[in-house]
Parts: C-alpha cells; structure tokens; sequence
C-alpha cells in the first residue's frame, strides 16, 4: 500500500512539476497565457505527461496566473534569502538617455 501511494504521489509530483515549467517557460519567453493550452496539447501529442486527464486543466489564463504568482514567490524568496546571506553585495544604477 506503502508503494502504491508513493508511486501514486511521484506521478502526482511530476504532473504539477510540469505545469510549473511550463508556465515559467511562458512567463520568460513573455508569451500570452494564451498558449498554455496549446503548449500541454502539443506535449501530450508528442507523448509527455503533463496531466492525469486526456485534455490538460489549468489552462485558463487565471490558473496560468497562479502558477505565476507561486513561481515568482518562490524565486523572490530564493534571492532575498541569498542577499541575506552574502557578506556583500552592491547596486548598480544605470541611468539611459
């Protein structure tokens, strides 16, 4: 039973994982988050998992916010916590033309 809920939740994992990965990939390449329901249509075409389901969820441009908005906390987080921990660190003011 053990193993089967470890399975079940591994699976789980790389479903959201992907979600995620792709909503970054949206969000870097500045993307409409439009494309999101084609970009999981595309990769369950070519035979990657992305959802549990035959045709992906969380592709309305609000979920595609979300994902957004947990990706961005997470990276914010992330560097807050390493200027934190620097001995030093500097800003740079670039003044344009």
């Amino acid at each position: 039973m053990q193993t089967l809920l470890a399975k079940k939740l591994n699976k789980d994992d790389v479903y959201a994982t992907n979600l995620l990965k792709t909503a970054y990939h949206i969000a870097k390449r500045e993307l409409p988050k439009e494309e999101m329901k084609h970009m999981l249509s595309y990769a369950t075409n070519i035979g990657l998992s992305v959802s549990k389901e035959s045709s992906p969820s969380y592709t309305h441009h609000q979920s595609v916010t979300e994902l957004q908005n947990a990706l961005s906390s997470v990276i914010l987080e992330d560097k807050i916590g390493q200027i934190k921990k620097s001995t030093v660190f500097s800003f740079e003011v670039l003044k344009s033309l």
